[in-house]
């Protein structure tokens, strides 16, 4: 059986030339737990990564992260971020939104009426 793509339709050729718009149930179950498995291991991959470049743990040997945490006075807990990417966060320290900029005037608005300091 040979999987063919021609624009955005599938067909399974079979050996005798028979074409099937529709793979078999059990075709189509083996593709999609194969594709399933793929992407949750890329998905993985990439949650690993992330912890790996970006996260350390309070039980870690980590003396220049603590040292680090205890200048910029934050405290350590179980999961912290590492200390450059910290550091990183704390350079670019411009809020994030994804308000439109046309709507910058009613954010002004609510600001000024609804968090007047206590």
């Amino acid at each position: 059986m040979v999987l063919v793509r021609r624009g955005s339709a599938i067909r399974f050729w079979t050996l005798v030339g028979r074409v099937s718009t529709k793979p078999s149930p059990s075709e189509a179950s083996r593709a999609g737990s194969r594709f399933a498995r793929r992407r949750d291991q890329a998905l993985e991959d990439v949650a690993f990564r992330l912890v790996e470049e970006w996260i350390w743990y309070d039980e870690e040997d980590a003396l220049t992260e603590r040292a680090r945490y205890a200048h910029y006075g934050y405290p350590v807990r179980g999961a912290n971020l590492k200390s450059e990417k910290l550091a990183l966060l704390r350079s670019r320290s411009q809020p994030y939104s994804t308000l439109a900029p046309e709507a910058e005037a009613v954010r002004e608005a609510l600001v000024s009426q609804w968090l007047k300091a206590a």
